[in-house]
């Protein structure tokens, strides 16, 4: 597990519950050559494996638009968008290398449950110690994840995250 991200204090809470096989370290994520040594780092102790990159890296400000600075709109961009095209531009060689590799970029205006023990009840989604668990998953009839595999599947679970509020434009396919 790599863990990247610019809240020191929070780094330090992640490194502490991941323990000492995580890789957790500061990054910025408009800068290639941080992603870079970031990832060979993270590759190196995989087996040159990168099996998910998440993408949830942003900011955000609200206001009339006039009354925000160029400089911090320009910022949301830089970050939001272009935070997220560099990491899979870079990660790119590490997921064609991983049979099954998936991207899951976190955007357009959704949020997350932080903690979905907290929610849910339970730590069946992730049970710790790297041990994976299984969840049958539902799709939802008419999309294209139901048309490629059809009203269910078993799948592979390790997290402890999950959509609260749906970003703009964007539509449920599964859930388990």
């Amino acid at each position: 597990v790599g863990a990247y991200g610019r809240n020191p204090a929070a780094l330090d809470s992640l490194r502490a519950e991941l323990g000492p096989d995580a890789v957790v370290d500061t990054l910025d994520v408009r800068d290639a050559g941080q992603w870079d040594t970031r990832l060979k780092d993270l590759a190196d102790r995989s087996g040159g494996q990168l099996d998910v990159l998440v993408n949830n890296a942003g900011v955000l400000s609200s206001g009339r638009f006039a009354e925000l600075a160029l400089a911090e709109q320009q910022s949301i961009v830089d970050i939001n968008i272009g935070g997220t095209m560099t990491g899979c531009h870079v990660a790119h060689p590490y997921l064609e290398a991983t049979p099954g590799a998936q991207v899951i970029n976190v955007a357009l205006g959704g949020t997350l449950h932080q903690h979905l023990p907290d929610v849910i009840g339970h730590t069946r989604h992730q049970q710790g110690n790297a041990v994976f668990s299984t969840s049958a998953v539902r799709t939802v009839p008419g999309t294209r994840l139901a048309s490629l595999i059809g009203e269910s599947s078993d799948a592979q679970c390790y997290h402890h995250q999950a959509i609260d509020r749906l970003g703009d434009g964007l539509i449920v396919s599964a859930q388990d």
